[in-house]
């Protein structure tokens, strides 16, 4: 029930944060969000539902308040094509942030590891294809306004943990998805 704007709750029905459940489909987080919600818990609340829809911790938010997808579930190693089970997260992705104003700035990080390829001189063109990829891929198939998107590679210059082991390098290759306060920003 709304009151000059704001969400109330009805009559012997409690309201918590966040704005709407997790059991079920929601058609529009845009119409379940209470103002003055930071993009930071807005981007807690869809992975959340994400996660739970999958069953799995697939994705992370970000000390920004950044989606975070590792490269593992959209890539395969060295490589920018989107795999089928990348597909099927950024399905669930999209469907989430299409009902939302927040202009989306994909961001796409590597390791430290050269690469070299025909393809790929340097991770800094594998950081940007990757970017770019989950860019077309929200703006064709997942019927997000184009004008909402960016994309940007920041190679390995943002790393999340030092790039001083496998484990560490591999949670460094990963795609953010930032939720920008307004729509061209």
């Amino acid at each position: 029930v709304l009151n000059k704007g704001q969400m109330v709750a009805a009559e012997n029905e409690t309201t918590t944060s966040p704005a709407w459940t997790t059991a079920g489909p929601t058609k529009s987080l845009k119409d379940a969000l209470a103002p003055g919600v930071s993009t930071k818990e807005l981007a807690a609340r869809i992975v959340e539902r994400i996660n739970q829809k999958e069953g799995l911790q697939r994705l992370e938010v970000g000390d920004r308040g950044q989606i975070r997808l590792n490269n593992n579930i959209l890539f395969s190693f060295g490589e920018a094509q989107l795999n089928p089970e990348g597909l099927k997260v950024l399905g669930l992705l999209a469907e989430e942030l299409q009902a939302l104003p927040h202009g989306i700035r994909v961001e796409g990080h590597t390791d430290n590891v050269p690469i070299r390829t025909a393809q790929y001189p340097s991770n800094w063109e594998l950081s940007t294809a990757r970017a770019v990829n989950v860019v077309k891929y929200l703006s064709g198939r997942g019927n997000l306004n184009p004008g909402r998107l960016s994309a940007a590679g920041y190679a390995d210059a943002k790393p999340l943990r030092p790039n001083t082991s496998s484990e560490n390098r591999a949670g460094n290759r990963r795609v953010e998805l930032v939720l920008l306060k307004g729509k061209n920003q």
